[in-house]
């Protein structure tokens, strides 16, 4: 082989190359390099769309807060209603096995947060074993002094 040969030979080669990345570039829709992989159970959204859903989520929301209120505003507060539990505190109990028991017997209300009142106060860990009678007038503080004799 000549060098008249080899240059035609490497003109060629790089002729074809130049031809092949723009084939590639330009046409190939196969394997395009912004397509990131998507993992089962997940999904692609425009962000028009997602503005859209944050909006009807922030909408009924609001309704909700609303109808929390009026139906609030509807119950009257029944005073006269007293709740009393022996509650029986057995090895291993948890402040939240504890805090279930309360709860079902309407001596706290759901929205009371005993167990981290516990925790908070350090008492945890001198809760005692036995029957203590707690009553639904009682705070926190009184069931929990209570429990911790």
């Amino acid at each position: 082989m000549n060098k008249q040969s080899t240059r035609a030979f490497s003109a060629g080669m790089l002729f074809i190359a130049v031809i092949i990345f723009i084939y590639c570039f330009y046409f190939d829709t196969s394997s395009s390099l912004s397509s990131v992989p998507i993992p089962d159970g997940h999904a692609v959204i425009k962000e028009s769309v997602l503005k859209e859903k944050e909006n009807e989520i922030a909408e009924l929301k609001e309704q909700l807060n609303t109808i929390k209120t009026e139906s609030g505003k509807d119950k009257s507060p029944s005073t006269s209603e007293k709740y009393q539990l022996t509650l029986t505190i057995e090895s291993g109990m948890t402040p939240a096995d504890i805090e279930e028991k309360l709860k079902q017997a309407k001596i706290i209300s759901d929205d009371e947060q005993f167990v981290q009142h516990i925790v908070d106060n350090e008492y945890a860990d001198n809760i005692q074993i036995g029957d203590f009678l707690v009553k639904s007038g009682m705070s926190l503080e009184e069931i929990a002094k209570l429990i911790t004799k």
